[in-house]
C-alpha cells in the first residue's frame, strides 16, 4: 500500500509499505530515494546431524558428545480456532531439524535470526545521503536485499546488503550437505558491509539490478551462491541505459513495458542457421525457417512466431539435458523421467558456442554422435509439430 508518513521536524518519507509494517521499506524523502531486489545469494546452509534416536531423538552428537535437543511443540489451528494438527519441532544450536531419507538434517539460515529490520528502515527514511543510506542499512540482515539509491546530491549506489556467512574451510559450499558432527564446520561470522558486492557512483554514470548475480565469481572467487535468476532482464536494461546518457521519467516508464528479449538475440539466430540449412529437406524447417526470419524477436501481441520460439526453446532444453534424468534402480535413464535438474537457459546460450560438445549428443541413439544442429532441428521438427 502507497503511504505517506509525516512527523513535523522528524519524519517525511512517502513509499510503499508491506502490510503491518509501520515504516516503507522502498520509497523516498526530501533528499533520498531507495529501492530493492531480491539478492537471492545462499545464506542458508545444511547439516547432517547424528542423533541418538531415528524416529525420536532427543540429543545430538557434537565433537564426540552427546548434546539435548532443544524440542517444541506447534499447534496448527483452523477456523474459529479448532486444532487441526500438532507437530514435534527438533532444534540444534544451528536450528530446527527436518528427517528426510531416514536421516535428520538441520538448517542454519539468516532469516531465523532475531533482526531489527523495522529499525533499518526507520533510519533510512530519515537519511539524507547515499552514504548515510548504506549506514543505516549496515544492520539489515534478512532477507539479502539490492539496495538502489540516489541523493539530492547527485550520488547513487547499488549495494547488495545483508548478513553473509564467512563459511569454514571444511565446509566453504552452501550448495552442499555438511557434515554436522563437529562446530568446526559452523559459521565463523559474517562478511563486513565493505565487502558486501557494491558500486558507488560508477564510471557507467547508473547502476542496475534486476535480481541478477551480483558478484563476478572471477573476481571474487568466494562462495556467494549457485541458483541466480536468469540474466535476460538485467543484459535488456544496462543495453537501454548504456544507449541513453539522459533517461527521462518517460523513457523509464516505457522501459517497464520494453517488448525486447535479450535472450531472443542469442537463440534466434542459431534456430534460424539450422533450420535454413535443413529447410531443402524438410518442409517443417523451411516453414519454421520463413516464420522466425519474418520476426524481429520482439515479444509483441499474439504473434505465432513466439509461441514457435518459445515451443523450440522447451524441446532444446528437454533434448539437451536428457542425461540428466533420475535413474532408475540404477539402471540408465528412462523415457520422461524427472530431471534431476535443468539448467538455466543461460547456459545453454553458453553451451551454443560449443557445436560438437557431448551434451548435445542423444544418449537414446548409442549408435549415432548428434551435434547442436542436429538437436537444433529435431527441436524445431517438434514445436513445428
Amino acid at each position: 500500500y502507497q503511504a505517506h508518513i509525516v512527523v513535523p521536524d522528524s519524519l517525511d518519507v512517502y513509499g510503499v509499505t508491506i502490510p503491518g509494517a509501520p515504516i516503507p521499506p522502498i520509497g523516498f524523502n526530501r533528499d533520498l530515494a531507495w529501492s530493492e531486489t531480491n539478492t537471492g545469494a545462499d545464506v542458508a546452509d545444511y547439516f547432517i546431524e547424528t542423533v541418538n534416536d531415528s524416529l525420536h531423538p532427543t540429543q545430538y552428537r557434537l565433537d564426540g558428545a552427546w548434546q539435548p535437543l532443544r524440542t517444541r511443540i506447534e499447534v496448527i489451528r483452523g477456523k474459529g480456532g479448532r486444532v487441526v494438527e500438532t507437530d514435534t519441532v527438533y532444534e540444534t544450536h544451528r536450528g530446527p531439524m527436518l528427517r528426510t531419507a531416514g536421516r535428520w538434517v538441520s538448517r542454519r539460515w539468516t532469516v531465523t535470526d532475531v533482526s531489527d529490520a523495522m529499525r533499518v528502515f526507520l533510519d533510512l527514511a530519515r537519511a539524507r545521503t547515499v552514504k548515510d543510506g548504506w549506514a543505516a542499512t549496515d544492520g539489515f540482515h534478512a532477507p539479502a536485499q539490492n539496495f538502489v539509491m540516489a541523493d539530492r546530491g547527485g550520488h547513487i549506489a547499488l549495494r547488495s546488503t545483508g548478513h553473509y556467512p564467512v563459511r569454514a574451510k571444511t565446509a566453504d559450499r552452501g550448495d552442499l550437505l555438511i557434515d554436522g558432527s563437529t562446530r568446526a564446520n559452523d559459521w565463523q561470522g559474517w562478511w563486513k558491509p565493505s565487502e558486501y558486492p557494491q558500486a558507488y557512483d560508477p564510471a557507467q554514470g547508473y547502476v542496475a539490478s534486476a535480481n541478477q548475480q551480483p558478484k563476478d565469481p572471477t573476481a571474487d572467487p568466494r562462495y556467494f551462491g549457485w541458483d541466480w535468476p536468469s540474466p535476460w532482464r538485467a543484459m535488456r536494461i544496462n543495453e537501454v541505459l548504456r544507449a541513453d546518457s539522459a533517461m527521462t521519467v518517460d523513457a523509464m516508464r516505457r522501459l517497464q513495458t520494453d517488448p525486447v528479449s535479450a535472450q531472443t538475440k542469442y537463440f534466434l539466430p542459431a534456430i534460424l542457421a539450422a533450420a535454413r540449412e535443413g529447410a531443402a529437406r524438410d518442409t517443417s524447417l523451411r516453414r519454421a525457417a520463413d516464420l522466425l526470419g519474418a520476426w524481429d524477436g520482439r515479444m509483441l501481441g499474439e504473434q505465432t512466431a513466439i509461441v514457435l520460439y518459445d515451443a523450440i526453446l522447451s524441446e532444446l532444453t528437454t533434448r539437451t539435458w536428457d542425461e540428466l534424468q533420475a535413474p532408475r534402480n540404477g539402471s540408465a535413464p528412462r523415457e520422461g523421467a524427472r530431471r534431476v535438474s535443468t539448467p538455466q537457459a543461460s547456459v545453454l546460450a553458453e553451451l551454443l558456442a560449443e557445436p560438437e560438445s557431448p551434451w548435445w549428443d542423444d544418449r537414446s541413439t548409442p549408435n549415432v554422435r548428434e551435434r547442436r544442429d542436429d538437436i537444433m532441428r529435431a527441436s524445431i521438427t517438434a514445436a513445428w509439430g
